[in-house]
């Protein structure tokens, strides 16, 4: 009658032939547990990096601005001047903060997901799923401006006449779909996107401080909006 090992439980001729198996391993110079987990710490993770620096502004900037659209309302609401001094302030006081915030956190924490990570890090899963679902719910209702902005343009530069409600639902449903064909295919795809989207957005203005800057009046910094 032989006697066996209990289950899950080595037996005595196994274990001592593992022993064995590892004393000789060692003599013939073949690394020990500490040294393979000392050359996994050591050796850095291969990370792919699918973005060079260009393209990264290029998405950073068709994501944050997109172009100095907007502003006209502000100019005829505050004047040049105090439209000036919030473009020179605004930078210092938002945006180079959040920017310095921004590469402080991903360089701390080089991970795809960025402040939903970074919140969940600070303050938990249930302060992560919020900001999650915030920042979705953001983006749908923001998303949904750009469209309506990009057809009262093409209004304008048809002499304000009315597109119709037709032709405003076929024209801004075909802007969501390229948009949305273009961010399927991925980041190459989108960064390829944003150099022509910035080239496009920001001729027109550049045309026209070529053409309008022989034509500057300093004194107009001091006019007032007209109520």
């Amino acid at each position: 009658m032989s006697l066996s090992s209990p289950k899950g439980l080595a037996s005595p001729s196994s274990a001592s032939a593992s022993h064995r198996a590892t004393s000789a391993q060692l003599r013939e110079g073949a690394p020990s547990r500490a040294e393979n987990t000392k050359a996994a710490v050591d050796q850095p993770e291969d990370r792919k990096r699918t973005l060079n620096i260009t393209k990264l502004v290029l998405i950073a900037f068709a994501s944050v601005a997109g172009g100095p659209y907007g502003f006209e309302e502000s100019v005829g609401a505050a004047g040049v001047k105090y439209t000036l001094v919030g473009l020179v302030c605004v930078p210092w006081i938002w945006s180079i903060p959040l920017a310095l915030m921004t590469a402080e956190l991903s360089s701390a924490m080089p991970e795809n997901g960025g402040h939903i990570l970074w919140v969940d890090r600070a303050f938990g899963s249930f302060w992560s799923y919020l900001n999650g679902y915030w920042s979705l719910y953001f983006s749908i209702f923001e998303g949904g401006l750009y469209p309506v902005l990009f057809l009262d343009y093409i209004q304008q530069l048809m002499g304000h006449n009315d597109l119709g409600l037709f032709w405003r639902l076929t024209l801004g449903t075909v802007l969501i779909v390229i948009t949305c064909i273009i961010n399927v295919y991925g980041l190459e795809a989108v960064a390829s996107a944003s150099l022509y989207f910035t080239c496009a957005s920001l001729l027109p203005f550049l045309a026209i401080i070529v053409i309008g800057l022989p034509s500057v009046d300093i004194a107009a910094l001091n006019t007032e909006p007209a109520k």
